[in-house]
């Protein structure tokens, strides 16, 4: 259980230092057969395997892996679980070419996190929105604010960042 939940909180540092290392630690986790006996553990870990393999262009296997975290939380009443594993599968959809059903997922989301009243889980789905509807620049606005109130400056920078690159790309700057 430990394992599970140290390895799955880790996931700045895997994506920040070593991805592969990361899934190699997280997979060890998550394949020992007693890590079905901790359902939090598992899904937190499986929540950061999905993320890191979207890292990695590993679309289907992402998709795969943040299926079963969604349906551990949604079994186990997890909301805010479900809103996290909800983006991640959303994400890894878009880029596996299922676009509308990605961008469904990623709005049922940003729902569930209004329902919440969770700041930073709602700034997250906010921010994918705004990714994908970059015409819509509110999202990304509702994003800038809510990353602030809660002090999260790496997810901020990397919402900053990503505006001035379709900013250039764009030709607006």
């Amino acid at each position: 259980e430990a394992g599970l939940y140290i390895a799955g909180r880790l996931e700045r540092f895997w994506e920040s230092f070593n991805i592969l290392e990361g899934i190699s630690w997280l997979e060890r986790f998550i394949q020992k057969p007693e890590s079905k006996n901790y359902l939090a553990a598992r899904a937190s870990a499986l929540h950061t395997d999905a993320l890191l393999l979207k890292w990695l262009l590993q679309f289907a296997k992402a998709c795969a892996v943040a299926q079963e975290c969604l349906e551990i939380c949604r079994t186990s009443g997890d909301r805010g679980g479900q809103t996290d594993s909800l983006i991640v599968l959303g994400e890894s959809m878009i880029f596996n070419g299922e676009v509308e059903t990605g961008l469904d997922l990623i709005q049922q989301a940003y729902i569930i996190s209004l329902s919440l009243n969770d700041s930073w889980r709602k700034a997250t789905a906010a921010y994918s929105l705004g990714y994908y509807h970059r015409n819509n620049s509110s999202y990304w606005e509702e994003a800038y604010i809510l990353f602030r109130g809660v002090g999260d400056w790496n997810s901020l920078n990397r919402m900053l960042s990503q505006q001035a690159f379709f900013s250039v790309l764009d030709g607006n700057i």
